[in-house]
């Protein structure tokens, strides 16, 4: 496992960047992106496989607190 870092001690610009490329409009939504699923269902559907998600933070977030963390999932909970 990595090790963790506390929050304060890591640069604005490091977290405006996460957030950035992982949820683009994460200010501008209200934890539901509507148009970036439309965009990832269309270009999974014309690339005929996964291409990329089009889940916010807030939604990743949601389902780790439902289902755990995917790095500390069990094999059981995997299978």
């Amino acid at each position: 496992m990595r090790p963790q870092s506390r929050f304060r001690g890591i640069p604005a610009a490091m977290k405006r960047a996460v957030v950035a490329s992982e949820d683009a409009n994460f200010y501008n939504h209200e934890g539901v992106d509507y148009e970036a699923i439309r965009e990832a269902i269309e270009a999974d559907w014309r690339k005929g496989k996964f291409v990329h998600g089009g889940s916010t933070i807030t939604q990743q977030l949601a389902k780790n607190l439902y289902l755990g963390c995917p790095i500390f999932r069990s094999e059981e909970r995997r299978g």
